[in-house]
């Protein structure tokens, strides 16, 4: 601990409180007229720092605190454009519930007035990850803000998460946590994904006959077979793609931070490079897709090496929500999704179903794991395990089996 004076420019001294205590933040404060003023705040502060109160400037609220945080933790932290812009709908959230607070008025309290708030419109998944957006924004700026008011935040606990309230409903409500579809609507949504790709529609809202466009079919045919991520497919290249080994190199994805139609080339979502193995179907599917590229290419003297697997009219990548868009017509064409409802099937369904068919055919899970690029195996375990436990069954037939053939008389 240090109190020292430096010149200012006009000759005259300032003083500086210099706080250093092993295991804490450096906290440095200037501007002082005189040593007195300068020893007296250092030792105000540490009376605060010794009873864990937060030590800032009383204009400062939470709201123009965390805007500046988030202007700065893209360069400092290095996190990426999609998590910065993730970080920001957080923040959204939190500033008109709680954004005028004071800091050094802020306590717990607070927060779980708003997580309540929230939690009527929110998931409760969603609101624990805004609130270690939160803490963590506090915790990153104590050497200017003292100790966080935040830091004994407890997060939610597993019945909050689960949405249990002790209530009788709780027993009567069953949340499924993903969707897929069954063998049959797989079929179905093929089927109907082929007949869109050649113009067909339920609903045709222009009297000119539609053109062949392959690109929504050949999407739901490779997410429903690879299990790839929507980023991971835009991102596709006919280079990556061999049709001798039978694989697919997934080692990009697509992220839109700069807008719905702005696309640009990122790692997945692990940071992991994976190669997917195709089946000799697949191939001849994306043979036969290639040659429609080539004749779509032709007429524009496009090079297919510079363009991605799946385009955009400018030959750029598709749109963030063009898939789901397509997809969504799609399934209610094929009549698998309720009409009037908003949305019960997403593109990532595919991912699941894809997921769900290996682990129906007892494919072992950490092959399944890589195959998904999942960052472990927990992961898989977790997002999947009621379709793991459909299983059980199986497994004790094939005790029962064993235990028949074992010869012997007991009892």
């Amino acid at each position: 601990m240090t109190v020292y004076s430096y010149k200012l420019e006009n000759g005259k001294l300032s003083w500086v409180a210099d706080i250093r205590l092993t295991g804490k933040p450096r906290h440095r404060k200037k501007g002082f007229r005189n040593k007195t003023l300068a020893k007296d705040y250092e030792l105000k502060y540490l009376a605060k720092l010794k009873n864990n109160e937060a030590i800032v400037s009383n204009k400062l609220d939470l709201a123009t605190y965390l805007n500046n945080w988030i202007k700065e933790a893209k360069d400092v932290r290095g996190i990426r454009d999609t998590t910065n812009i993730k970080y920001q709908n957080q923040i959204k959230l939190i500033v008109p519930q709680i954004g005028h607070i004071k800091i050094r008025d802020l306590k717990i309290s607070h927060v779980i007035s708003m997580r309540n708030k929230l939690l009527k419109k929110y998931s409760a998944k969603y609101i624990a990850s805004t609130e270690v957006v939160l803490k963590s924004a506090l915790k990153e700026g104590e050497e200017l803000i003292g100790l966080s008011p935040l830091r004994k935040l407890k997060a939610m606990g597993k019945k909050q998460l689960m949405g249990i309230t002790g209530k009788f409903e709780d027993i009567l409500t069953k949340k499924e946590k993903i969707k897929w579809f069954e063998p049959e609507e797989q079929e179905k949504l093929l089927q109907t994904a082929w007949e869109y790709a050649h113009g067909k529609r339920v609903y045709n809202y222009t009297n000119k006959p539609r053109s062949k466009n392959l690109i929504p079919f050949m999407l739901i045919y490779l997410a429903l077979h690879t299990g790839a991520r929507r980023g991971e497919l835009y991102a596709l290249s006919w280079s990556k793609i061999d049709m001798e080994m039978g694989t697919i190199l997934i080692d990009r994805s697509i992220e839109y931070s700069d807008g719905d139609n702005f696309g640009k080339p990122d790692l997945t979502k692990t940071d992991e490079t994976r190669t997917i193995e195709i089946t000799k179907q697949d191939i001849e599917m994306l043979k036969s897709y290639r040659v429609w590229v080539k004749e779509k290419l032709l007429p524009l003297r496009a090079d297919i090496k510079k363009v991605p697997v799946f385009f955009a009219s400018d030959l750029g990548f598709l749109h963030s929500t063009q898939a789901w868009k397509q997809t969504k017509t799609v399934i209610r064409q094929a009549k698998l999704m309720p009409e009037g409802v908003k949305e019960t099937r997403t593109f990532h369904d595919l991912r699941h179903t894809h997921a769900s068919n290996l682990i129906d055919k007892e494919v072992y899970p950490p092959k399944i794991q890589k195959r998904l690029g999942h960052a472990s195996l927990k992961i898989t375990m977790d997002t999947y395990a009621h379709f793991f436990d459909k299983h059980d069954k199986k497994m004790v037939d094939t005790l029962d089996a064993i235990q028949g053939a074992q010869k012997g008389h007991f009892f």
